[in-house]
């Protein structure tokens, strides 16, 4: 079973009784307008007790407010920095796929030829030949 938890407890609605003092009350004789006296009591004490909740809640929804701000704050500060790191992993790979081959290529192949060249040829010849190739 799954019971769903929260610290917010459940709200009892009370029982209003009529708060007018029993010697207000038995100087009416009419019985009609006795019980819409009551009922305005009554009234009075719901309404009261709505606006104390009524506020309550308010007070607890902007806390809760605060907290769903920061937490999109935070979210959105993580989703950055995956990005970053994503792109970042991403220019290593391609660095490394063009590096590691160019290295391989000159340690291979361009660089005996050049030090081949220059035993045959000497340094002076090797210079003015790359003098030409390069502008």
């Amino acid at each position: 079973m799954n019971k769903k938890t929260s610290n917010i407890p459940d709200i009892t609605v009370p029982e209003f009784k009529p708060s007018i003092p029993d010697y207000m009350v038995d100087s009416i004789k009419d019985k009609s307008i006795k019980f819409l006296v009551e009922q305005v009591s009554i009234i009075k004490q719901q309404n009261r007790w709505q606006s104390e909740h009524i506020a309550e809640v308010y007070d607890y929804t902007r806390t809760i407010n605060g907290k769903v701000i920061e937490l999109e704050q935070y979210r959105q500060k993580q989703e950055t920095k995956y990005i970053v790191s994503t792109k970042i992993k991403l220019k290593q790979s391609k660095l490394k796929k063009v590096l590691l081959p160019s290295i391989a290529v000159f340690g291979l192949f361009l660089y005996p030829l050049y030090i081949n060249a220059f035993l045959v040829a000497g340094p002076v010849s090797i210079a003015d030949i790359i003098s030409k190739i390069l502008p």
